[in-house]
Formats: structure tokens, sequence, C-alpha cells
């Protein structure tokens, strides 16, 4: 894992962010927590009897190491990123919807490395936003972004709701995703090695003198581990992984190994000129024929060539 200069749980970048400030709606909370039990217990989860027994359970430095390898090589995973709204908002949800809210979510779903993700924003029990990031590429859901431009028109001293069409819009929009380059930025998740290191950081005391407790919900047996600063849970399978992170200013939690769907590239996508065009028109002052015959063709140049952008543009 590798070090870093500030203690922060993760959270999209840029800078260092709390993740408190980045998310919250469903609070991660460790479920029935119930002491230690013995492993002459006849009950075990979906996953069988714990990998290790009261007696061999490793400190947590060396459980956050074992924990990294079995994550990163499962397929696909859940990362809910959960806290308190209003230190960050992202430059893609707008600031009037964030300031707003209480609590915010993230709730993350694709590979462990996040490089295919599809995220949904959530302010208080909301949902204002869902993103799929693919390969560095970026992409918004038209639902989500017709809930920003609603926000937007209602803060606007020079717009009102009336004077823009947002049937029309919809209906252009017709449930497609919208290609947004300018949201890049702020859409670099954390990676489960990157939530593995924000409870290294969090630690206030060293990790190898952690100790760990095997314990029991209803799902099965689980290691827990209390430090000062954070308090995580792994599960208590073959190959324990981190399951939840709960910090003083946000939670995480990690589930649906191997279950949860990778997003792919939509199939279909506004490109950026196209949704400039469909916004010109549901504000009535453009007819949709003035910049080419490329305008509105998904990955187009409404200007064909670079130099022959007007100036200004």
């Amino acid at each position: 894992m590798s070090p870093r200069t500030d203690s922060q749980l993760p959270a999209s970048r840029p800078g260092p962010v709390r993740v408190g400030a980045a998310v919250a709606g469903v609070l991660f909370v460790p479920v029935v927590l119930t002491g230690c039990v013995s492993l002459g217990e006849p009950v075990y989860g979906q996953d069988g009897p714990p990998q290790y027994g009261p007696d061999e359970i490793p400190h947590l430095e060396a459980m956050l190491e074992e924990a990294q390898d079995n994550m990163l090589a499962q397929d696909s995973v859940r990362i809910s990123i959960a806290g308190e709204a209003g230190d960050y908002p992202p430059e893609f949800v707008n600031d009037g919807m964030w300031e707003e809210a209480d609590t915010v979510e993230m709730v993350l779903a694709g590979t462990p490395d996040v490089s295919a993700v599809e995220v949904a924003v959530r302010l208080d029990e909301d949902e204002v936003m869902t993103l799929r990031s693919v390969d560095g590429e970026t992409y918004l859901s038209s639902a989500g972004v017709l809930t920003a431009l609603e926000a937007s028109v209602e803060q606007d001293p020079a717009l009102r709701s009336e004077d823009v069409d947002f049937e029309l819009m919809e209906r252009e929009l017709d449930d497609r995703w919208l290609a947004d380059s300018s949201a890049a930025p702020y859409t670099d998740w954390p990676d489960v090695g990157e939530i593995l290191d924000s409870v290294e950081e969090n630690a206030d005391e060293e990790l190898s003198e952690v100790a760990g407790e095997l314990e029991l919900s209803g799902d099965g047996y689980f290691y827990s581990y209390s430090a000062e600063g954070v308090d995580v849970t792994f599960s208590a399978d073959e190959e324990p992984k981190l399951s939840g992170a709960d910090y003083d200013e946000g939670q995480v939690e990690l589930g649906g190994w191997n279950e949860e769907e990778v997003p792919e590239v939509p199939s279909e996508v506004v490109s950026e000129w196209e949704f400039e065009e469909i916004v010109i028109r549901s504000l009535g002052g453009y007819s949709g024929d003035g910049f080419g015959e490329d305008f509105g063709d998904p990955g187009g140049d409404p200007w064909d060539e670079e130099d022959s952008v007007p100036a200004g543009y």
C-alpha cells in the first residue's frame, strides 16, 4: 500500500478530500456485533467456515495486505462511500443542490481498479446523477443531466423554468448517455487499494498492534478490528476482503464481489455538440440548421476544420 501525506478518506479527486465530505445517505453500520464466538458453533454463512480461528487472526497490518491481493483479484465489486454533504460538491452536480443536502452517498459498481465503473450520486435520499466511467471516458445519464439543469435554472435569476422546454430536451435525449469530457477530472474514483490505504492513514496507532476478533452476524462470520480513528470489518472466508470501514467523518461499505455487472461504453451516446444543440433548441433560440451538417452527429465537429472555428469559440 502506498504511503500518503494527507490523512483522508477515499474520495474522487482532485485535491485532498474527505469521504465524510464526499458522501452518505445510507450509513454503514457493522451488523450485529455479538462478540467472540466459538468455531464449534455449526453456524456458517454462504462462504463456509472462517479461514482463521479466534486465536489465529492476523493483526490489522497483515490483514490489510492479504485483503488487497484478494480484492484486486476479483472481477467486480460494489463500493458505497457515505458522509456529510457540503464540503466537496463535484463540478458535475449543481452547487445549489449540494448545499441544500445534509448527506451524500456515492455507490460505485464495476471493477475493483475502477477502470470500468458506474456511479450513482445520491443527495439525502434522492439519486441526482448517474455516471459511467470506462477506460478514462466519462458519460452522464440523461436523467441526471436533466435533474442538474432543472436545478440550475431554478437558481439562475436570468432564467425562468417556463423559458426552458424540458419536455423537448427529455424527448431528444431519449434516455441516451451524454459524453462529457469536462467531467473526467472529477471522476478519479478511489479503487480498492486506495480505500485500504485510507484505513492505514486514518488509524492513529500502529496497525501491527491492532488485534482482530472473530464475530458472527446473520450472514456468517467476519473479522472486526477497532483502531483509534477507524473501525473495520473483513469477510471471514477463504479469501478475506474488506467489507466495511467506519471513520469519524464517513463510512465505506464493500460487497457484491463478482456479482455486480461491469459497465461498458453506452451504445447510445449524445455528443457534447449535439447536447448543446438540444439545449439551444429547448430555449427556443435556434432553428437547428445553422451549424453545418455534422452538428448533432455523435463525435462529429460542426466546424469541420479546427482552423475554421469562429473567433471567440
